[in-house]
């Protein structure tokens, strides 16, 4: 006897489908299609290929109830099945940056002035729609389609915004969507532009809290809670004019609070000082610094802020003693991401301040881009300072020939962490040459092995190493990355000699393992990835 399944328990199974397996699912029949499609289409990501980008919006278009007549040219062949109004299963729509060189946009078959008006047309057939990424053309779509920038930003849920470079066009059209408030009332969580900006000369770069992409930013302040901003003058959307009771504006200036924002990345100068940075983010937890610095105030005017809630801090060894001491009290830093030479600050390198040194006493996590072999020395002298630490990770930055095996040896060189009580450490270097199969230049399990020795606190130890092979299929040389994770086993013999054993785990384990370490005490773990 057949055995039939309610209709909720294969939607349940379609949710636990990677994608893979839904595309095949969707083939069986018309009632696995109507199951595994919603699945299908809630995140939706170009990578490469902008004709399958053509096909989604003439799928889009052609199945919904709304739309009755497509213009432009039809993509694809016959559907077998069909799906009414599939844009309302879409909660994730993105473009990669890969699709930026496709030799199909430039094809007189596909023109980006007639697919951005489509593309604009399928947004609007989104109501659930909740992220938006789009890495590349941003600016020429909102070009070729005024209605585009006004599609997006009048999605009832959305709350994620990531584009890429702004351009005048782009800038305008959300500055006057912003201004006449035909979207309503916008409560994004998360805005993000990304370095690669496209206007011409310095006064069009600021942000501005009543003109452009900062009048966006600015009308979201109650609601936003994460931040990224390329190089720009943010300084407008920081300060404003004290309000007198008489109703007008006095000579004195005040903070702009966005009482929500816990997690900014910033890829560029700042053009702010920290008192104003830290007064309009109270609530800001983790802070991507990178190169990035501040301006300094005028002499006789300095005045320390507090960053009451700052726990993560990703930036540069030069830039850090000089951020702390415009700090205080001195924020209780959990997690810590550095990069820069760890040479003396004569050298331009770090300076071990009093700030530094107290700083880092707290610190559960650090993770250090080492750009010279040498720079592991002054850990040796640091050890000390670091009595809480629990977590460390070293990523050799410098890509080494696959037959440098002594350079290598000397990258795992444990020698300088032996003194630091850590539990997990994790290393990463890259082989700059194609290394063939058979050739390793040096075993990742004997590093692991020599650390487990030296470090007689360390738990847990994976190594990751990026490398060069030739891919059959396209030739040329593509970039692969494999880690290796292991649990560290200790027994003491009878004479007291300790055996040191390395215990293979799982991928998911050893992932588990890390994230367990690296997590510090009440950051989530998803405030830190790189946006």
């Amino acid at each position: 006897m057949a055995t039939i399944l309610n209709d909720d328990v294969l939607y349940e199974i379609c949710r636990a489908c990677p994608a893979s397996t839904l595309v095949k699912l969707s083939l069986v029949s018309t009632t696995f299609y109507t199951m595994a499609m919603p699945n299908l289409l809630r995140n939706v990501e170009f990578y490469r290929d902008l004709v399958m980008l053509l096909r989604f919006i003439h799928f889009i278009l052609h199945n919904s109830t709304v739309v009755s007549e497509i213009p432009g040219q039809q993509v694809g062949g016959m559907q077998r099945f069909s799906i009414a109004n599939p844009g309302n299963h879409v909660y994730k729509f993105e473009m990669d940056s890969g699709m930026e060189n496709d030799e199909a946009d430039t094809s007189s078959d596909c023109p980006i002035g007639e697919w951005a008006p489509l593309l604009a047309k399928a947004i609007l057939l989104m109501p659930n729609l909740r992220s938006v990424v789009i890495l590349c053309r941003f600016s020429r779509i909102c070009r070729y389609s005024s209605q585009f920038a006004e599609a997006l930003l009048s999605r009832p849920h959305l709350t994620s915004l990531e584009v890429d470079g702004f351009g005048a066009t782009a800038s305008r059209h959300v500055g006057e969507i912003v201004k006449s408030k035909r979207c309503g009332a916008l409560r994004l969580k998360y805005i993000c532009f990304n370095d690669w900006f496209t206007l011409d000369g310095w006064e069009d770069a600021a942000l501005l809290k009543d003109d452009g992409f900062g009048s966006l930013i600015y009308s979201c302040r109650k609601t936003l809670e994460r931040l990224a901003l390329g190089e720009c003058d943010m300084k407008n959307l920081l300060v404003g004019p004290q309000v007198v009771p008489d109703g007008l504006t006095g000579g004195s200036m005040k903070p702009i609070i966005y009482p929500l924002v816990d997690k900014i990345h910033l890829s560029g100068h700042l053009y702010v000082t920290v008192e104003e940075f830290a007064l309009s983010f109270p609530s800001l937890r983790s802070l991507h610094l990178g190169n990035s610095s501040f301006v300094q105030q005028n002499s006789g005017q300095d005045r320390k802020v507090p960053f009451r809630n700052l726990v993560s801090v990703d930036t540069n060894l030069r830039i850090l003693p000089s951020f702390l001491e415009c700090i205080e009290p001195l924020p209780s830093l959990r997690r810590l991401t550095v990069s820069g030479s760890w040479r003396g600050h004569s050298n331009g390198g770090f300076s071990a301040t009093h700030s530094v040194l107290t700083v880092f006493q707290n610190l559960r996590s650090i993770h250090v881009r080492v750009d010279e072999i040498a720079d592991v020395d002054p850990w040796i002298a640091m050890s000390k300072h670091l009595s809480s630490l629990r977590y460390l990770k070293l990523d050799y930055s410098l890509r080494f020939e696959p037959d440098e095996k002594e350079q290598i040896l000397n990258i795992i060189n444990p020698e300088p962490l032996s003194s630091i009580s850590v539990e997990y450490i994790s290393l990463a270097y890259t082989l700059r040459k194609h290394t063939p199969e058979d050739e390793n230049p040096v075993s990742d399990e004997i590093a692991a092995l020599l650390y487990a020795r030296k470090i007689k606190s360390l738990r847990f130890i994976d190594v990751s190493k990026k490398f060069y092979r030739k891919d059959l299929d396209f030739g040329g040389l593509v970039l692969l990355k494999e880690t290796h994770w292991w649990k560290i086993n200790r027994r003491v013999s009878s004479d007291d000699v300790e055996n040191v054993e390395l215990e293979n785990l799982r991928e998911t384990t050893g992932a588990m393992a890390r994230d367990t370490y690296d997590e510090s005490e009440g950051i989530p773990k998803e405030c830190w990835h790189e946006f």
